[in-house]
């Protein structure tokens, strides 16, 4: 007979509070328009999104 040994495992989480303040976008490319800034809320949370507006420079 062979002793039977159990693996155990174990999960930590750790939550690092992240630094906040304004949303900002980044610097478009060279030569391109800036992103505007979109926030909307649809109740779970404010979501916002960099977008650059098409068309003509």
């Amino acid at each position: 007979m062979t002793a039977m040994t159990a693996a155990k495992t174990c999960t930590r989480t750790i939550t690092i509070a992240a630094e906040r303040g304004p949303p900002t976008c980044p610097p478009p490319p060279d030569g391109q328009r800036p992103y505007t800034l979109t926030v909307t809320d649809n109740g779970d949370g404010p979501r916002h999104m960099c977008m650059q507006p098409s068309g003509d420079q």
